[in-house]
């Protein structure tokens, strides 16, 4: 490890403990993790491969869904183990900041433990207002019928991938944030959550907006297994 990353470290761990303890987070696999009532949140520094800058990440999830990149492999792992991937949504911070906010921030310097401090309380202040918001996932779910997911999905598999990635899902739905959404996932996450109110019907409808998008195996059986749970319920 460099000089330089050794006192981006040492920084982390003084933030973590002034700022991101007392705010509830844990340490988790790589990132900061804590749970709001029924949400799951994270805050990641991730830096870049060539060194010198890292980029601010926060994700959320709730606390009844798996890591999704865990499900699609066959397993479920406790939300301190999660990878950025296993939340329901995430995104790079300055999406979710007033214009104009750093999209990188350098260390290495004296002020990288500042930097860091400030992130942490833009973070938190940005996953506490989520939390109020959209704490419980069976009002998350209403806010998204299938409908709308399903017409959202059709607009992916016509449009660009740089206009999908540049407006994404959150320009059509009332969430009030610029979050990165990987459809796949908010179809099987909102399947998932239908299924805890014994919503079936809604489930299946969710389900069949991410067979529109399931082109590989893994994710086929993916939903082959929430369509299987389904029947239980049913």
């Amino acid at each position: 490890m460099t000089d330089n990353g050794k006192k981006l470290q040492a920084a982390k761990r003084r933030v973590f403990r002034l700022t991101l303890a007392p705010a509830g987070f844990e340490k988790g696999k790589g990132m900061f993790v804590r749970r709001v009532g029924e949400q799951v949140q994270a805050f990641e520094i991730q830096t870049a491969t060539f060194g010198g800058v890292y980029f601010v990440n926060l994700a959320f999830s709730y606390a009844l869904l798996p890591g999704f990149s865990a499900l699609y492999q066959g397993g479920i792992i406790d939300f301190h183990e999660f990878h950025i991937l296993d939340f329901l949504m995430h995104q790079r911070m300055e999406y979710l900041m007033e214009d104009p906010y750093p999209w990188e921030w350098a260390y290495g310097g004296e002020d990288t433990e500042n930097n860091l401090q400030l992130n942490a309380k833009n973070a938190i202040s940005i996953l506490d207002a989520w939390a109020q918001r959209w704490g419980n996932p069976i009002k998350f779910m209403e806010a998204l019928p299938p409908e709308l997911v399903i017409d959202e999905v059709k607009r992916l598999r016509t449009e660009s991938y740089e206009s999908v990635h540049t407006k994404g899902l959150v320009t059509a739905l009332p969430l009030g944030a610029k979050w990165g959404i990987d459809h796949f996932n908010l179809a099987c996450g909102l399947a998932i959550i239908a299924k805890s109110a014994a919503r079936i019907d809604r489930a299946r409808a969710y389900l069949s907006a991410g067979r529109m998008l399931a082109k590989d195996d893994i994710f086929v059986n993916a939903l082959d297994h929430l369509e299987d749970e389904l029947e239980t319920v049913a």
